[in-house]
């Protein structure tokens, strides 16, 4: 997949969330990569879930217009954030 160049830095945050995931043996690992047509104002939208145990997370990584945004969720520990920044979202999973 070539990754504008507007979107590597949120690539590379969620193949660090991708990491994390592997590095807890997450199971049942999927990715949702969406639309790639720049006339509809997506430059980048993956999501990214799983379970470690019986927890469930998950990532969604996002550029629309050129704003970015990570939500992230997981039931245990109860989780609900929203990140406007790559560098917040990597400081909760470091």
């Amino acid at each position: 997949m070539n990754i504008k160049k507007i979107a590597r830095p949120i690539n590379s945050a969620k193949n660090e969330f991708l990491k994390w995931l592997r590095d807890r043996n997450a199971d049942n690992i999927e990715q949702f990569t969406g639309p790639k047509d720049p006339c509809d104002g997506w430059d980048y939208y993956c999501d990214v879930t799983a379970f470690i145990g019986n927890a469930y997370y998950i990532a969604s990584f996002m550029i629309w217009n050129g704003d970015l945004k990570i939500d992230f969720k997981s039931d245990e520990p109860e989780i609900d954030s929203e990140f406007d920044n790559i560098d917040d979202f990597l400081k909760l999973i470091r």
